[in-house]
């Protein structure tokens, strides 16, 4: 592991610690390639992922906070390496802190607007905590470079909800639903979105709203 040995030969001795902060200093183009690929191999295997069970081991979060730590080194080396800043978004987000995943999905949002798995992660993240007028922009912009995706014009319709905007809600909704009409994640969104408009529930201000009963 050469410069990156002293994380893993602190990783048993710190299994609890929570601190992020980096324990390694890049220094070098060759130092940054190596700790870009050692970071995301520790973080990829514990993301959360739809068809990947939650895994909250103690090997899973010392595998978490290693990556993060490096991470934080890569970027803090090359901080226009939006792919980094991913990858610890999803570290984060494995390891229970949503804030902080959204700041780091906030940052690769910014870097890099072709992506549409980028403004789609960020799109839920902000969606999550409430951020409605963020979580509008990531999924306006989603939609905007992948137009045939029914899943992010649900992501829009659930945005436009959060946002006040119902009949731009309606409408993203039945636009997913043209495309996929039979996705239960779609049909859940326009029930929503339906009892919303009349009036038989709140608008839901974060996503977590959305399962609540009525």
């Amino acid at each position: 592991m050469g410069f990156l040995s002293s994380i893993f030969g602190r990783r048993k001795a710190n299994s609890t610690e929570l601190s992020f902060a980096p324990d390694i200093v890049i220094t070098s183009d060759e130092q940054y390639y190596e700790a870009h690929t050692t970071g995301c191999n520790l973080i990829k295997p514990h993301m959360k992922l739809d068809d990947r069970e939650d895994n909250n081991s103690p090997t899973a979060r010392r595998d978490l906070v290693a990556g993060i730590r490096i991470l934080n080194a890569v970027t803090s080396y090359g901080p226009d390496n939006w792919v980094a800043f991913w990858v610890k978004g999803k570290g984060y987000q494995a390891f229970g802190y949503p804030a902080a995943a959204n700041d780091e999905f906030r940052h690769a949002f910014d870097l890099e607007k072709n992506n549409p798995d980028v403004a789609r992660e960020f799109t839920i993240s902000c969606l999550d905590l409430g951020l409605a007028d963020d979580g509008l922009i990531a999924a306006e912009h989603a939609v905007s470079i992948a137009p045939a995706n029914a899943g992010l014009h649900a992501n829009l319709a659930v945005a436009f909800l959060m946002a006040g905007r119902l009949s731009d809600a309606q409408a993203s909704i039945r636009q997913s639903l043209e495309m996929r009409p039979e996705d239960p994640i779609s049909l859940a969104v326009r029930r929503v979105i339906n009892e919303v408009a009349e009036g038989r529930r709140a608008q839901p201000r974060r996503s977590a709203d959305l399962y609540k009963k009525i």
